[in-house]
């Protein structure tokens, strides 16, 4: 769920393998994944063990980095030759190989503590259940919902 289905977004390189065999050898993370839909708002903590989770499923092996926008720039530091300051506009830098931004990736766990919470209840024969726009991560445009990535939300609250 985490790393991609129906109802949730990919991370771009990142499959499903890695990220159980990392959930594997860390007990202390599996924690983490029962705790995801417990309720339909996702604390503090829960997003910051995710966001480091996060980190472990891009940068396994390297020092040890458990904030999302830190990470990111080292990895395009990484990229770009080793100096930001330096970017050669003639190389090809995929970005979407990053992984997202921290506004980003809180909408995202948003939207998996939202489907996951709803799969925890499905026992329950009318479960309550709130709106997905009550900040779960997605906004009604035009009588449906469309999920918010931060971008996209920004986008939407100053066109309209």
């Amino acid at each position: 769920m985490f790393t991609r289905c129906d109802t949730t977004s990919t991370f771009k390189g990142i499959g499903k393998v890695k990220p159980i065999k990392l959930l594997k050898k860390t007990p202390r993370l599996q924690e983490v994944f029962s705790a995801v839909g417990q309720s339909w708002a996702v604390s503090e903590e829960l997003f910051l063990q995710l966001e480091e989770f996060t980190c472990k499923m891009y940068k396994q092996n390297t020092v040890r980095v458990v904030e999302i926008n830190e990470l990111r720039c080292a990895m395009l530091t990484q990229k770009c030759g080793g100096t930001l300051q330096a970017i050669d506009h003639k190389k090809s830098v995929d970005l979407s190989t990053l992984p997202p931004p921290k506004t980003c990736l809180r909408e995202y766990i948003k939207h998996v503590n939202y489907q996951v919470a709803i799969w925890k209840r499905a026992h329950v024969q009318n479960p309550e259940v709130p709106s997905p726009t009550d900040d779960s991560g997605w906004i009604m445009v035009d009588d449906h919902i469309e999920p918010i990535y931060i971008c996209t939300y920004i986008l939407y609250v100053l066109l309209y």
